[in-house]
């Protein structure tokens, strides 16, 4: 029962965002010292389908030192910390900028940060990319989706599942 939600997961998710992809996904920027002017996550989006995008970011903050600020630059303008979401436009067949940066205003610390990115034509086309400052990802294994295989297709009810890594036990 664990293999089918997870495949039905990895289904959804690999269909939601088919056309977009970040360049680099986590993001981990480390050694970000109190008395560095600011830490640089950097990652591109990419349109790969045959259509523009009209496109909303949204920064979801995970989890930041108190003094630490953040923000966010996305291929049109960067946005300081009081801005939590804009729109921008992603031309067929074209990459654009999607940094993080964070300010740690004097103080040791560290910061996790989720950008979520929607296609406002489209809310089904969706995907996400979390940053990573002064901190790693959990242990959770990240299970590549063109390493997994379902078959037989179609199925009569029974089906199975084969990926490289071990995804239940």
């Amino acid at each position: 029962q664990n293999i089918l939600l997870l495949f039905s997961f990895l289904l959804v998710s690999g269909l939601s965002a088919q056309d977009l992809e970040f360049s680099s996904t986590p993001v981990v920027v480390s050694e970000i010292r109190a008395n560095d002017f600011e830490g640089i996550g950097y990652a591109t989006i990419n349109n790969t389908g045959t259509t523009d995008r009209n496109l909303t970011w949204e920064r979801n903050v995970i989890e930041k030192s108190d003094e630490w600020q953040s923000a966010v630059c996305d291929n049109t303008q960067c946005y300081g910390p009081t801005v939590n979401t804009a729109d921008f436009q992603l031309q067929v067949d074209s990459m654009g900028t999607m940094n993080v940066y964070v300010y740690p205003n004097m103080t040791e610390g560290a910061a996790t940060i989720e950008v979520i990115v929607t296609d406002r034509d489209d809310s089904s086309v969706s995907l996400s990319n979390i940053y990573y400052f002064n901190s790693e990802p959990s242990s959770t294994i990240n299970i590549d989706r063109t390493q997994v295989k379902v078959y037989p297709n179609p199925s009569n009810g029974l089906f199975s599942v084969k990926a490289g890594k071990q995804l239940a036990t």
